[in-house]
Order: C-alpha cells, then structure tokens, then sequence
C-alpha cells in the first residue's frame, strides 16, 4: 500500500488524489454518455450544478461522521473542529440535498430531476469506485483480519489497528461490486435511481459486517447499516406508490 508520495517535501495523500480523480473520472462520463441526451446549453448547467454542489458533499460526508462518533450533542461540538473522517453516506446524503435545493435554480424546468438523477448514476458509481481504490491505498475502512487478506503498511490506519496481521480488503471487494451493479443498470436501462439505491443499500449493509474499523455508533447495527435499512424501504415504498399511481 502506498498512503503518500512525497513530491519536492510536500506530502500527498493518495486517498485525495483518487477522490479528485474520482470526480473528474465521473464528471467525464457523464458529459461522454449524456452529449446526445440532453443539449449542449442544458448539459452546462448540469456541470455547473454540479460543481455547485461539492460543498454541500464535503459538508454532508464531514457531518456524518461527527454525528456517528458523538454520543450527545456536547460531544458532537467537541469533535465539530476535529478530523473524524469522511463518510460516503454522509457526502451521498448532503450531496442529494444540495441537488434538490440547486436544480431549480442552476438547471430550472429545462429537464426533470429524476431524468437527470438517472444519467448521473453511472458516473456516480464509478466515481465511488475509484474512491474506494483512495480508501485502499489509505489503509481506511479496512476490513477484519483474515485468511485472504493484505497487511497494510506502517502508519495507516489499518496497521495500527491490527498490526501486520492480514486484513480482508473490503475496499476491493466493494469495488468489484459496484461495478457489477453499475453493469446490471446499464443492462436494464431504466430507473437507474431504484435500482442504485436499493442495490448500493444492499451491498453496504452486508459489507458493514466484514469491516473492521471503527465508524461510531451503539449497539448491533452501525449508522451505516441504519441508513442503508432506510434508504432500501424508503425505495421500495416510493416505487411501490409510482406503480399503484399508474395502475
């Protein structure tokens, strides 16, 4: 594993650079895939909701993690300035948010949301694969020691929870997953939002099973598992009342 490269004295971590190679990787295909979808004046406003709506995912996947680890709202201003982390969920759920909020404004009544929502799914999916690499290379959200495993390097987050003991690398296995559901949505060629959210639900909440570090919480199930429960029924309820409508 190789958390950081030292360029001319500065550290850089491989983490961040697979998240911006990440967002350009996704961005990219969505321009390819959508150039004869939607036109070229609507397609730029995509973007730049888009690039609006970093900041609301940056806060979305910080806050996530500060509500995880605290277990009262005194705790949760103690650990307000301190680096927990960032969550996926957290920067998927804020960054849903701030599209709800920008759309009308950046890209207005020019398209529908849910037309949008689904050609943005691809990308969504490979830009989380590519992250999940970052999270690889990190030594972050590593899985429980294993038969079949890796020993992460010296430093990382891994290591000094386990030591050399061979951890699963659950980051490469959600890969391989996400990718395989981004197949199946591209087989099926319609409502790519459905089938994301309840597939991605799905595969998380069994993935939370085998991680091994720490990502807050009490009892049985993590945050993550919680969420994914309720973003998996919310789906399903929603789809079930669009299919009752038409009928």
């Amino acid at each position: 594993m190789c958390p950081e490269l030292n360029l001319f004295g500065a550290k850089i971590y491989m983490f961040h650079i697979c998240v911006l190679c990440a967002f350009i990787t996704a961005v990219f295909v969505f321009v390819k895939r959508t150039k004869n979808v939607f036109r070229p004046e609507v397609q730029d406003s995509i973007i730049a909701m888009i690039g609006a709506d970093i900041p609301f995912i940056l806060i979305g996947a910080i806050v996530h993690n500060k509500i995880s680890y605290a277990s009262s709202l005194s705790d949760f201003f103690d650990i307000l300035f301190v680096d927990t982390g960032i969550a996926y969920l957290g920067g998927f759920l804020g960054g849903l948010i701030g599209f709800m909020i920008l759309f009308p404004i950046l890209v207005g009544k020019q398209v529908s949301r849910i037309e949008v929502m689904n050609e943005l799914v691809p990308s969504i999916l490979i830009g989380h694969a590519i992250g999940r690499l970052g999270c690889l290379l990190g030594g972050c959200c590593y899985g429980k020691p294993s038969v079949f495993g890796i020993v992460y390097k010296v430093g990382t987050p891994a290591y000094m929870e386990y030591g050399a003991e061979k951890i699963f690398p659950v980051p490469i296995l959600e890969t391989i997953l996400l990718f395989m559901l981004l197949g199946i949505i591209l087989a099926i060629r319609k409502r790519a939002v459905s089938f994301y959210l309840a597939g991605y639900s799905f595969i998380r909440f069994f993935l939370e099973f085998i991680r091994g570090d720490f990502r807050g919480g009490h009892g049985y199930l993590s945050p993550a598992q919680k969420i994914c429960i309720g973003i998996f029924i919310m789906t399903i309820c929603v789809n079930g009342m669009v299919r009752y409508q038409r009928n």
